[in-house]
């Protein structure tokens, strides 16, 4: 985009307005004394680009439109803004059509298509979605007169997270730093790591019920009694001595119930005592609790007293109320696990007993039917024996599904697991795929030549040349930020800065804009003899890009060539000529 001209236009009856103001090839110097009128129009080029600018109300009141005339490509357009308080009303004309914007949001989206701009949704500062402006884009290329010259970069509204950065990303055609997309792909990876979390924490607490419940039970041991078993009962089927075999069989039953009943027995009998040594704990936790709370009630009391401590925010026993604090969380996380453990325990105190009269009922009906077989002589008994047998493998086959669940669980929670570090590692991506760019080290490089040669350029004083970045491309010039520098220093740092911006877009050619509007950079704060090799140096940028330079002054006078152009007031004034006639 190049400038061609620009003009303001008068209200009907009474007003003022300018005659179309031609713009040079390479520098334009709007040149006259403070109160002439320069800065209406040079605002007013920025404003017909979407800039919100805010002026006089003699502006508001005496002048209708200001029109500005520019360039994209082999296109011509011209620009009509409406002076409105509140209302964005602009009519853009072209050779194909004419397009009536009422929003900043459109006529930004058609400009920057045009220009082959990315226009990507980017996060806000509220982390809500949101589009680049035009308005965004040209506090780059367009230095205010007052708040301009007070930061990098100065917009009226900043309501992109990192915006400065976002906007130079789009300049330099870098990726987005905070793409909404990307925090939208971001906050749903987030919500299945949370799913993710919540499920993984749901089949722990499962596996351990089951673990708890079987946690003197394996795999191998089971299938050791089902063998067992099973030898018994073949041995019975194919026994010629059935009886002598059966009450054999059955004594061995009998023999290891007797066994597992011995451990359920024990390790009911711990459980119980566990359990009463818990609740002990707790209640002695509760005790230290309560004696706690009854510490802090005295020491509120006891502050209360405004002879120990007078001032309102009395930090005397801020330590101790911190110290409160943190016990009495430790203690009742202390209380969760133990309640936590006590369930799990009645859990499993409930199984043991079940177990242990399964337990003593098989040992009693083994019994019977041991006295059965020794004091009958038929084959009913030995048949019972059989059907026993048969009952307790049915349970063992119960028993090993049961743990075969376990591992099934136990598979399925390590293949959760394995989802979440991969929906970990897709999260680190897209922050890290966005922060490790070549281009963006390029133009991190190239940029901090640029400011150290327009540093010299401009004789900044006292400023230490060893220039890092933070947030991409906010510079530290050793160990001091632009906050610190005052006066002089400051201007000059930030001329030097945006003249390094723009070389650097030049030279890495990121050329959409090929203009810059510097108004009244503050002559007073540097040297004449500064400012004219500034700006003998910033012609030498222009001949070289054929980019245009734009800039107000009261005391410098710029002495250019055929391609540069000098701009005074002609109409007639109460103190002095003006930019704009009054009628």
């Amino acid at each position: 985009m190049k400038l061609l001209s620009i003009k303001i236009k008068g209200r009907d009856i009474i007003g003022l307005e300018s005659e179309e103001l031609t713009f040079g090839k390479h520098i334009t110097e709007f040149y006259g004394p403070n109160g002439c009128g320069k800065t209406p129009l040079l605002q007013s080029i920025a404003y017909c680009l979407g800039y919100p600018c805010k002026f006089r109300d003699d502006i508001y009141k005496l002048c209708k439109s200001a029109i500005l005339t520019f360039t994209i490509a082999n296109d011509t357009f011209q620009a009509t803004r409406e002076f409105e308080h509140t209302d964005f009303i602009l009519t853009l004309q072209s050779e194909k059509e004419t397009l009536k914007f009422y929003n900043q949001a459109d006529y930004s989206k058609y400009i920057m298509e045009r220009l082959s701009l990315a226009y990507p949704s980017l996060l806000t500062t509220q982390n809500k979605q949101s589009y680049p402006y035009l308005s965004t884009i040209l506090p780059i290329f367009y230095l205010d007169q007052d708040l301009g010259y007070s930061k990098f970069y100065y917009s009226p509204s900043n309501f992109i997270k990192d915006q400065f950065s976002e906007m130079l990303r789009i300049i330099f055609s870098l990726p987005e730093k905070h793409s909404f997309d990307a925090k939208k792909k971001a906050i749903n990876i987030s919500e299945e790591i949370k799913y993710l979390d919540n499920s993984l924490a749901v089949q722990r607490r499962d596996i351990e019920i089951a673990k708890d419940a079987h946690n003197d039970k394996n795999i191998e041991s089971i299938d050791d009694s089902i063998n067992n078993l099973k030898n018994e009962l073949n041995q019975l089927k194919n026994s010629k001595s059935l009886k002598n075999d059966s009450l054999f069989s059955i004594e061995e039953i009998i023999k290891k119930q007797k066994e597992n009943l011995r451990e359920l027995n024990s390790e009911l009998n711990f459980m119980e005592r566990r359990e009463s040594s818990l609740i002990q704990i707790m209640k002695e936790i509760n005790t230290e609790i309560n004696t706690l709370n009854l510490n802090e009630e005295a020491k509120r009391i006891f502050r209360s007293f405004e002879e120990i401590c007078p001032s309102v925010d009395c930090k005397m026993f801020s330590r101790s109320s911190e110290s409160y604090a943190k016990h009495l969380l430790y203690l009742k996380d202390q209380i969760k696990d133990i309640e936590r453990s006590l369930n799990l325990d009645s859990n499993r105190h409930d199984k043991i007993k079940q177990e242990i009269q399964y337990s003593s009922k098989t040992i009693e009906d083994l019994n019977t039917l041991r006295n059965n077989i020794i004091e009958e002589e038929d084959i009913s008994s030995v048949i019972d024996a059989i059907s026993e047998i048969t009952s307790m493998l049915f349970k063992l086959q119960l028993d090993k599904s049961e743990l075969n669940k376990i591992a099934i669980l136990e598979d399925k929670y390590v293949e959760m697991l394995n989802k979440r570090e991969n929906a970990l590692d897709k999260l680190a991506g897209l922050d890290k795929n966005r922060q490790s760019i070549p281009r963006l080290a390029k133009v991190k490089t190239t940029l901090r030549d640029k400011f150290i040669n327009w540093l010299k350029v401009l004789k900044t004083p006292n400023i230490d040349f060893n220039v890092t970045f933070e947030n991409d491309f906010n510079p530290i010039m050793g160990y001091e930020t632009l906050d610190q520098l005052k006066g002089s220093t400051k201007v000059r740092a930030i001329l030097a800065y945006r003249s390094a911006l723009i070389e650097s877009m030049l030279e890495l050619d990121s050329k959409s804009f090929m203009f810059a509007i510097f108004d009244t950079p503050k002559q007073h704060e540097i040297h004449y003899e500064d400012i004219d090799n500034f700006v003998i140096n910033l012609k030498v940028l222009s001949e070289k890009y054929d980019f245009q330079f734009i800039f107000s002054s009261t005391e410098y006078k710029y002495s250019g060539d055929k391609n540069d152009t000098l701009l005074t007031p002609k109409y007639p004034g109460e103190q002095h000529d003006m930019f704009l006639m009054r009628y």
